[in-house]
């Protein structure tokens, strides 16, 4: 189940071994007393090795009494693909209901508050696992109402959440409690031959059909008919480097390059997210937007990659 949250945070609802997963942070929740006999540790231990397992034994001061709704950061992840793992220590289920959702949603609150900002990929681990044994009612109930709950501000269209299942019944628990909280619900065929996936999404009953066509091209940019094309710059625009930048402002000419100086002189630079728009005389376009992206591994460039090309879209969309 792949989702968005009232408030723009991505969710995505995933069976499997969480910790093949690639991400910022794996989220797991243990009990105020853990040991390695916890199958999530476990796991983790087992694939993240040795270093995992000393980080585990000394940051969670294993078989000693932890608080609850409490936040354990360990920064050792060894052979994991994530940059940190937390640890958000909740009671065992027990049959006073209230009294769980209570405990749950204050650790949630205290997990985002902790690493949401920071970390846009966020792995959570199935609350359903022994020995916290929580039904997924609860899992679904207190998750989903914490992520709508959420306030991240500019970050929210940032965060994917994934929530982890161990139990494929219980995807359909979360898809219910998703549309009754008003979530947008996306599915799309496992069929990987189709090039023009149907996509399907519903809120609060509502169900409208989009169609999304990606198509993979060999050849010159200029060769092909479209509304718009995408050139990727520095922040100082300057078109006598990079293969793209070259070839437009050969093809496009001097009105081109009257307009992105223009740009240049009202805004100084392009900023890292913004998107400047410039005429495409000349070519099989209607438009050309210029984007400038931070260098690959540099501080927050996922995020400010992820930010690009929503701006690219809203600028699209606004045209």
């Amino acid at each position: 189940v792949n989702a968005t949250s009232p408030n723009g945070i991505r969710v995505l609802i995933y069976q499997g071994d969480f910790a093949k997963m690639k991400c910022d942070t794996i989220t797991t929740f243990i009990t105020d007393t853990p040991t390695f006999n916890e199958p999530v540790l476990r796991s983790l231990s087992c694939e993240g090795g040795q270093e995992v397992s000393n980080d585990f034994e000394s940051s969670l001061r294993l078989n000693r009494k932890l608080i609850t709704a409490t936040v354990h950061k360990t920064l050792n992840v060894g052979r994991l693909s994530c940059n940190e793992m937390c640890h958000v220590v909740v009671p065992k289920y027990s049959d006073t209901i209230h009294q769980n959702v209570q405990h749950i949603v204050a650790a949630a609150n205290k997990l985002f508050e902790a690493i949401c900002i920071n970390s846009p990929d966020i792995v959570i681990t199935p609350l359903t696992s022994a020995p916290l044994n929580y039904p997924p009612e609860i899992y679904a109930q207190t998750m989903i109402s914490t992520l709508s709950n959420l306030n991240v501000g500019m970050y929210s269209n940032d965060l994917n959440v994934k929530l982890f299942i161990d139990d494929p019944n219980h995807k359909d628990v979360f898809e219910q409690m998703m549309r009754d909280s008003g979530y947008k619900i996306f599915y799309s065929p496992n069929d990987s031959s189709h090039t023009t996936t149907p996509i399907v999404s519903g809120q609060r009953g509502n169900v409208e059909s989009l169609e999304k066509v990606i198509k993979i091209k060999k050849g010159s940019i200029l060769d092909v008919q479209a509304d718009v094309y995408i050139n990727s710059t520095g922040p100082e625009m300057d078109f006598s480097a990079g293969t793209l930048s070259i070839m437009f402002k050969k093809t496009c000419g001097k009105k081109l390059m009257d307009e992105v100086q223009e740009y240049i002189k009202a805004e100084r630079t392009l900023q890292p997210g913004k998107v400047a728009v410039t005429s495409a005389n000349n070519t099989k376009a209607k438009a050309i937007y210029h984007v400038s992206l931070e260098k690959y591994l540099e501080k927050d460039c996922r995020r400010s990659f992820r930010k690009t090309i929503q701006n690219i879209l809203l600028t699209a969309k606004d045209k």
